[in-house]
């Protein structure tokens, strides 16, 4: 929560959806990583018939296009974090400007 509850935002829960999202990454990378692995050392085994190239080709655009998906919700769980901080220190900021005038 915030400072004084001012701004409302439920920091500990951006934070915890920021470190989950960097986590889904992670995984997701690790994942595509292993796959590859996979991939090559059957290819260099020798993979044989007719759709065997267009079977690469298609794998290689999938894995191009999940790594750059991977790099995005990587950087998503840093702007999700960072506004996170961001509200934290509004809401205090602002709680120090308030004052009592009766």
């Amino acid at each position: 929560m915030g400072a004084n509850r001012i701004i409302g935002a439920d920091t500990e829960a951006l934070t915890a959806n920021g470190v989950k999202l960097k986590t889904f990454a992670d995984d997701l990378k690790t994942n595509l990583t292993s796959l590859k692995n996979n991939i090559d050392e059957a290819g260099a085994e020798g993979i044989f018939g007719t759709s065997a190239n267009k079977l690469l080709e298609v794998y290689n655009a999938l894995n191009t296009d999940l790594e750059n998906y991977a790099k995005t919700i990587d950087l998503l769980s840093v702007n999700v974090k960072g506004s996170s901080n961001n509200k934290v220190n509004l809401d205090a900021a602002e709680a120090s400007r308030l004052i009592y005038e009766g």
